[in-house]
């Protein structure tokens, strides 16, 4: 479901699902009203029946797999339960399950999925099968069946390879494993084939950690620290036959990057237009803003923003961001926004020191600062405002349903779930799981159009999976039955049955652009037709509390055209008979409608029958606009009979071919000529002829002075 669907009809508003879940014990405590989109919030599953937790999207969370979420959780520790194992989830108790047993020893053996990341429509994830492998590189694709171990990359009795910073550089995963429990993780790289999980190359020793690998483009970039250049940048290509140092950024043995023996913060760099942006110390200028595009040329101090020798600008983190096509980051007093240039790296309001988790959200950034307060920019001063002071810690800034989400402890209701549109003011309070304290509420996961985060209601169900479902999405709109597209028909009157792709939802139905009217039973019947054009529509709603309506209602475009009447033919006329009828041909000879010509015929002193043809003109084009050819095409002939005097309209269509040559020829504002004859036969056999010319002409549009 798109983020981007049209909702009317509607007063926007929360409501909490109050829908009671009476197998597992779920129930929901509140309704509410808020000035924001409509969002239902509910628990999604009681994993570990009762009171038990069955602590879901722990370790590193979960992910997003072809819209379903893949994440670990247990369902007990005793009988028949699977301990700490991979799950998947669509938001519904049903679709909520376990994927495999991977450590299927007992419930007291736990797998740990970790580290899932998507390449090539499978997820990738460090596990245990709680036997001789220990913990290794497994993948699936969702099903019991898909999910297999990779490869035993450390093969020696109970050692584990345990791969770890698992990331997707294009079309292959990279990692670091421990293959011989020698000198610790080195560089990997797998196509999902035991015989394509490799390492790149042995780069660890028990001096000379690897961490931190980061993806930019189809470059791999990591932070090696060794006795020599301490620690630095380094890349891999995926096609040269090792790795490289980017630069010796630190002087000699000194360390370019912060925390030499420890992995950096994932916030600490970001990739910003195929360049990596990261904080790093030259000695000279202390810790200041780098960029690098994997060369030693291209890897330079963006610019000293302290401005004082060796002072650093960025001691406590960067907690970089994209918004709006600007890259903003937090400097140790502000605030900044850089375009890669020393001259494009500014201040950008005032937010205090170093803020932290910044976030976009829907084309604006948000970001905590003094741990408390919440601040939104738009990269200009004047557009960078406190939004509000939730009094207390805030965690988990992140965008969702085109809102920021967040928790914090409100002093009253304990840690719960907030949301806000960036409006200046207190943020909405969605959830309170757990009346008597705190409800977790942390480890938040978007999977199209939920929110899923853990829940703890500290009591009948404990720690467990907890969604907020914001549907944005319009239904489809599908006519049955009816008239067919360009249909004429010769009574007076349509029934159009419909449906939509999404249960319960309601519909709207005009004819020939009136206003819309509910048609609720999926048909509607219009009786008394007028003889002409016609044109039914119709749009679902879907139900509430979301009602998006169908920006693109289902239409159908037909005619009802008056049978022609057959006259009796008269006596026969005397055999001494051999006038031909008077024959009267009248009508526009200029005319608009591109389906059909209209000549008006009538025989003035005998009755008779009618049969008309023609051919018309029309232009062929080249793509430069000038006529290439012109080309005659037959039009569709009719015939009548009429008692003496009487006129009939005699209505000749034009093939599809023809009206589509004519439209491109009214396009270019040119006109079509067609060429009808009549034929008058009276009773006798006598016959009458009569031609007519007329012109296709593009249709005025009437003024407003006229209207």
């Amino acid at each position: 479901m798109t983020q981007d669907a049209v909702r009317t009809g509607f007063t926007s508003r929360l409501i909490l699902l109050t829908t009671l879940f009476a197998v597992l014990g779920f129930g929901l405590e509140e309704s509410a009203r808020a000035s924001l989109g409509p969002v239902v919030v509910s628990p999604v599953k009681d994993i570990n029946p009762g009171s038990d937790d069955g602590n879901p999207l722990q370790n590193r969370g979960g992910i997003d797999f072809g819209g379903v979420l893949l994440f670990a959780a247990t369902d007990g520790y005793t009988g028949a339960a699977h301990a700490d194992e991979l799950w998947r989830s669509d938001g519904t108790d049903a679709g909520t399950f376990l994927v495999k047993d991977i450590a299927d020893s007992g419930p007291m053996f736990s797998s740990s999925p970790d580290w899932m990341t998507e390449v090539g429509g499978e997820v990738f994830f460090s596990a245990s099968s709680g036997s001789l492998e220990g913990t290794e590189l497994w993948k699936t694709d969702g099903t019991e069946a898909g999910t297999v171990l990779v490869k035993n990359i450390n093969p020696t009795g109970f050692k584990s390879g345990a791969p770890s910073d698992l990331t997707k550089v294009g079309s292959t995963l990279y990692f670091l494993a421990n293959s011989d429990d020698t000198d610790g993780q080195e560089l990997w790289k797998s196509d999902g084939t035991p015989g394509g999980t490799v390492m790149v190359e042995d780069l660890q020793t028990s001096i000379s950690p690897v961490f931190n690998l980061m993806a930019v483009g189809n470059r791999l970039f990591f932070t090696r620290k060794t006795a020599f250049e301490g620690k630095e940048l380094w890349t891999y290509d995926g096609v040269s036959p090792g790795t490289t140092m980017v630069e010796n950024i630190g002087p000699g043995a000194a360390d370019g990057l912060p925390v030499p023996f420890t992995p950096q913060l994932e916030s600490d760099y970001i990739d910003f237009g195929g360049i990596l942006y990261f904080r790093a110390n030259d000695g000279t200028n202390g810790l200041e803003l780098w960029r690098s595009d994997g060369t030693a040329l291209g890897t330079f101090m963006v610019k000293d923003i302290s401005g004082n020798a060796a002072g650093d600008s960025m001691s406590f983190g960067a907690s970089f961001a994209e918004s709006n096509g600007q890259l903003f980051f937090a400097w140790d007093f502000g605030l900044q926004k850089t375009d890669g240039t020393p001259g494009g790296t500014v201040p950008v309001g005032t937010v205090g020191n170093t803020p932290t988790e910044l976030v976009d959200v829907d084309g604006t950034l948000f970001l905590e600062a003094g741990s408390t307060k919440v601040f939104k920019s738009d990269g200009t001063n004047a557009g960078t405002q406190e939004v509000f002071d939730a009094g207390a810690t805030t965690f988990g800034l992140m965008a969702f349903d085109d809102n920021l989400y967040l928790s914090f402890d409100d002093g009253v209701h304990g840690q719960e779930l907030y949301r806000s549109d960036g409006t200046i003011g207190p943020p909405e309070r969605l959830t309170d799981i757990n009346p008597a304290g705190g409800s977790l509420v942390n480890q938040g996961v978007v999977v199209g159009d939920r929110l899923f985060f853990r829940g703890d209601d500290d009591g009948a169900t404990g720690v467990e999976l907890w969604s907020v479902y914001a549907d944005q999405t319009a239904p489809q709109t599908t006519i049955d039955s009816g008239p067919a597209e360009g249909e004429t028909i010769e009574v007076n009157s349509a029934t159009f049955t419909f449906s939509s792709n999404e249960p319960g939802s309601t519909f709207t139905c005009s004819l020939d652009g009136g206003a819309p009217v509910a048609c609720n039973s999926g048909s509607s019947t219009y009786a008394g037709l007028s003889e002409g054009p016609h044109t039914f529509s119709v749009a679902a709603t879907d139900p509430p509390p979301y009602s998006n309506v169908d920006p693109t209602p289902a239409t159908r475009a037909f005619t009802y055209t008056v049978p022609a009447v057959i006259t009796p033919p008269p006596p026969p006329p005397p055999t001494s008979d051999t006038t031909a009828p008077k024959l009267r041909l009248s009508g526009r000879k200029k005319q608009t409608n591109r389906k059909r010509l209209v000549v008006k015929a009538a025989c003035l002193d005998e009755a008779c029958s009618l049969r008309a043809t023609g051919k018309i003109k029309v232009k062929i084009f080249k793509r430069n606009g000038k006529v290439k050819k012109t080309k005659k095409l037959k039009l569709k002939k009719v015939t009548a009979s009429r008692a003496a005097g009487k006129r009939v309209t005699l209505r000749l269509k034009l093939s599809r071919k023809a009206r589509r040559l004519v439209g491109r020829a009214l396009k270019r504002k040119k006109i079509s000529k067609a060429r009808i004859k009549v034929r008058a036969t009276d009773s006798a056999g006598n016959k009458r002829f009569r031609g007519r010319t007329v012109k296709v002409i593009k249709k005025k549009r009437r003024s407003r002075a006229s209207r």
